[in-house]
């Protein structure tokens, strides 16, 4: 088990006191918005953790249904929702290739800083894990004027040189 898996088992604290305020100037919510209107949303967050994206659309969106593998870090998630006061939300978990959810049920899928896993954890697999992923989603997404919005980087402790 890599570092990063331990620490998305068993450290759902310190990794939101990590990244708690990695957005502190409110970019990740303009540039969301910039791609589509959110009011009305019925939303899927793939790999949510923390509920980071989750937590920031929920008080604009109709609904967010996060999922993520890691029952710790929907611990917090569910924490910040309950906190929050707001009831359109939901925490399962789900490995985000095989979501218990009927095709079209979103109109907004979102999954942030999760996808990479795919392929750093896979390394054998890594293009038909990815393929699996977009294959499900954008048919989960099938609505009329559904988007599907990735944030990436590299992945959590891996660098290129």
């Amino acid at each position: 088990m890599s570092t990063q898996e331990e620490i998305y088992k068993t450290e759902g604290d310190k990794y939101e006191a990590l990244i708690a305020r990695e957005d502190h100037q409110g970019n990740i919510l303009k540039s969301l918005q910039e791609i589509a209107p959110l009011a009305d949303r019925l939303v899927l967050d793939l790999g949510a953790g923390t509920g980071r994206l989750a937590c920031l659309l929920a008080p604009i969106v109709k609904s967010v249904h996060a999922f993520d593998i890691s029952e710790e870090m929907l611990r917090v998630c569910r924490r910040k929702f309950t906190q929050s006061g707001l009831s359109n939300w939901q925490v399962d978990i789900a490995d985000h290739r095989k979501l218990p959810v009927p095709d079209g049920s979103a109109n907004l899928v979102v999954s942030g800083w999760s996808l990479s896993y795919l392929a750093v954890w896979n390394p054998d697999t890594w293009r038909e894990e990815l393929e699996r992923w977009f294959d499900g989603n954008e048919s989960r997404s099938g609505a009329r004027q559904a988007f599907i919005v990735l944030y990436e980087s590299l992945g959590t402790g891996n660098d290129r040189r």
